[in-house]
């Protein structure tokens, strides 16, 4: 009894996935040359993929086969631009990759597709300048990454685009010289912070 459940299970499982790949294949076509979600025949993913929610565990996506995420695979590594979603199917990032550490340009958008951040990365760390935007795609943020940590000259800036303040970001803290302006662009305050090395 057992083992014939355990038999049944299994045929179950086979048929489900077969089904569910044909509709999955149907909704995410490709061009004729390309297959998706391939397995080559040491079982690594190759090529095109889209992950759905299904294959992510991921809840609040109205369809079990909803795009979470799609980009390209070589020998089971991402490799590429990567694209995020949203539950409603609209884009959330692009993420570039090599090697399957992020390489390169990373943006995040708002749900109505407005960028949110910039920041390119090297070798799956931040490096350079990293620039954060309020929801109407107005700069907010902007600082330098270097060596894994934020370092380098950080300034915020109002919704209205004036400077909110300016210094000199080290580690965790601000080191040398800073200022703070009121949202008119008039200086509040000038001091000098304590050097952090």
């Amino acid at each position: 009894m057992k083992k014939s459940a355990q038999v049944f299970a299994i045929a179950l499982a086979v048929v489900s996935t077969a089904l569910f790949t044909n509709r999955f294949q149907d909704a995410y076509a490709l061009p004729d040359d390309q297959a998706l979600n391939t397995l080559d025949a040491k079982g690594l993913r190759q090529g095109h993929w889209v992950i759905t929610a299904n294959m992510a565990h991921q809840v609040g996506y109205a369809q079990a086969n909803s795009a979470v995420q799609e980009g390209n695979y070589i020998d089971d590594k991402r490799e590429g631009v990567w694209i995020m979603y949203y539950p409603s199917g609209n884009k959330s990032a692009e993420l570039t990759f090599r090697n399957n550490q992020l390489n390169g340009e990373a943006k995040r958008f708002s749900e109505n597709g407005v960028v949110i951040a910039e920041t390119n990365y090297f070798n799956g760390f931040p490096k350079g300048v990293e620039k954060k935007y309020y929801p109407d795609g107005k700069l907010w943020t902007e600082f330098t990454w270097s060596e894994g940590r934020i370092k380098g000259e950080a300034a915020t800036y109002y919704p209205n685009g004036k400077l909110c303040e300016i210094g000199n970001w080290v580690y965790a803290g601000w080191s040398g010289e800073y200022k703070l302006y009121y949202d008119n662009g008039n200086l509040y305050k000038s001091e000098s912070k304590p050097l952090v090395y």
